[in-house]
Formats: structure tokens, sequence, C-alpha cells
């Protein structure tokens, strides 16, 4: 799924500069019945590679008040 490429690679450039240099690989995309939009997967895709790592950024991505993700570290200079 490119969303969870995605995901991973987005949390990758958040980790510091000394530990970018990790292989992700993404073994299983669960499904379950919700209600999901664009997005989500990247997100949660994210989540887990930080949760995995050890490591959440100072700025993580996060749920706006329209339920949807907000990525604020991507595109700031």
């Amino acid at each position: 799924m490119v969303e969870a490429r995605d995901g991973a690679w987005y949390a990758l450039r958040e980790l510091p500069v000394g530990v970018r240099s990790l292989l992700v690989e993404i073994t299983e995309i669960a499904v379950a019945p919700a209600d999901t939009g664009p997005g989500d997967v990247k997100f949660a895709a994210a989540h887990a590679v930080w949760q995995a790592l050890g490591h959440l950024p100072s700025r993580p991505p996060f749920t706006g008040e329209d339920g949807n993700p907000v990525f604020p570290a991507e595109g700031d200079p």
C-alpha cells in the first residue's frame, strides 16, 4: 500500500539525523471494519515506526478537528 510506505518514509525523515540510516520493512497491514479516509494509513504507519523505534518526534502528526490526520512537519523548512 502506498500510504503505508509513505508513512514509513515520513517517520524515518522525522528521526534525528544520526539515526536515519535504518531500514523499515512493512510486514503486515491489518484490515478492520472502520471508517477511514485519505492519510489514515500513512498516519498509522508513521506512528507504528516510531513506536517500534522508541522515538516520537517533537511535532508528530495528530488528528485535526475534522477527524483527518495533520502532518505538521511536512514541508517545513
